[in-house]
């Protein structure tokens, strides 16, 4: 139990890091969910292109005995394909990684509740975990439906998305100062 407890102790400045991130990123989601949906979709199909071309060049001087060149070739035409697509219709791959988002979210919201439910740390800990739990599956499960319908619903979804992770964020902080107050700078449970 003490190691458990020292351990969770020490997690407190990755959690106020990442509610950080999470505030920042909702708040430009929140302002511009269109504009970031496509720059994410584009910047990762110009990424798949480079990657893409990267490979099928190294097909060229691979003298390994072990990698396929046929496979390792597939996967770099595979790459350029999909990066090309990616930005010449951006509005279908925007779409699939909002619903596996909205799924990430689903799983993500169900590991924090019951987290929230099994941890025995402090009772104020285990309502964020919870609340970040119930919050994360229903914006998955929103996020989900909405896009499964009109492209409106897209710009809807964004602004869902970036209130959630501000409020994420914020809980997050939240969580990791109640976390500070219990454990210290250390880490260690502090003295009462």
């Amino acid at each position: 139990m003490a190691e458990t407890l020292n351990r969770a102790g020490k997690r407190w400045q990755a959690k106020i890091w990442t509610g950080i991130v999470a505030i920042i990123l909702g708040l430009l989601v929140f302002l511009a969910p269109r504009i970031m949906a496509d720059l994410l979709v584009i910047f990762g199909g110009v990424f798949l292109i480079v990657i893409g071309a990267i490979l099928i060049v190294e097909v060229l001087f691979m003298e390994h005995p072990g990698v396929s060149k046929k496979m390792y070739g597939g996967l770099g035409l595979l790459a350029l394909v999909v990066g090309i697509l990616a930005i010449t219709v951006p509005f279908i791959f925007v779409i699939a990684t909002g619903i596996f988002l909205g799924a990430f979210l689903i799983v993500f919201g169900g590991m924090e509740f019951v987290m929230g439910l099994s941890v025995d740390i402090d009772a104020g800990i285990r309502l964020i975990e919870i609340v970040s739990g119930f919050l994360g599956i229903a914006v998955g499960v929103i996020f989900i439906v909405l896009l499964l319908v009109p492209l409106e619903n897209v710009i809807t979804g964004g602004f869902i998305l970036g209130l959630f992770l501000v409020i994420f964020g914020l809980l997050r902080v939240l969580h990791a100062y109640r976390m500070k107050c219990l454990f210290g700078h250390s880490g260690a449970p502090a003295k009462n």
